[in-house]
């Protein structure tokens, strides 16, 4: 199970960078990526934080959360979402990434590309692969 976590988190967070230079933004993860050097030290952040949520998703909510796969994807990368909103309000390192703009654009896109991820992660976990 370990391999299969590792996997996919590599691949969701893969997936999410795709989405996130699509979309414009990467929400509050953007405060941990302005920090690297590169973009080999982004892609190394993404995929740690990645795999690292993929073992919180695997042992603490996939079998909490309600509906099939992708559903379980959707509803996790929300929660991610709200957790970064929270940070955002309550500490200065987060904030300008997850309240950047004050139009709503950069919240809903950060919420998609949130859910992108979800979505990748929980399915390809709970996939056949």
């Amino acid at each position: 199970m370990d391999q299969k976590i590792i996997r996919a988190g590599v691949n969701s967070a893969l997936i999410a960078l795709l989405s996130g230079i699509a979309l414009g933004t990467f929400g509050g993860w953007s405060a941990l990526f302005d920090l690297a050097p590169n973009f080999f030290a982004v892609l190394i952040v993404a995929i740690v934080f990645s795999v690292l949520l993929g073992y919180i998703y695997s042992y603490w909510f996939a079998d909490f959360l309600p509906g099939t796969a992708l559903m379980k994807g959707v509803l996790f990368g929300i929660l991610v979402w709200i957790v970064l909103l929270i940070l955002g309000g309550i500490t200065d390192f987060f904030k300008e990434a997850v309240y950047a703009g004050n139009d709503g654009k950069i919240l809903f896109l950060a919420l998609v590309n949130h859910i992108v991820w979800g979505s990748f992660l929980s399915s390809f976990l709970e996939g056949k692969s």
